[in-house]
């Protein structure tokens, strides 16, 4: 069983790379973490499943704000993928 530093170290190892990092951001896109949603119960969970992972993965205010600011640049990059 996994303590709970060996298990946020295993997620930023998964998530720390550039194709961790893209699929975060996607995660976190489809989690509606950059925006706000009402009412579905569908949607919350989604959320708290992206907010999990985010907890694991960040642990000082400043990456949040860092992941706010570069999804833009990995939104572009997803759409690029999308239209391939």
């Amino acid at each position: 069983m996994f303590n709970r530093a060996r298990l946020r170290k295993a997620y930023r190892d998964v998530f720390d790379s550039e194709s961790g990092k893209l699929v975060l951001h996607d995660i976190l896109k489809a989690g509606h973490i950059f925006k706000g949603i009402q009412g579905s119960d569908f949607k919350n969970g989604e959320r708290n499943l992206a907010l999990r992972i985010l907890t694991f993965t960040t642990y000082e205010e400043p990456n949040i704000v860092n992941l706010v600011k570069e999804q833009k640049t990995y939104t572009q990059i997803k759409d690029e993928f999308d239209n391939d």
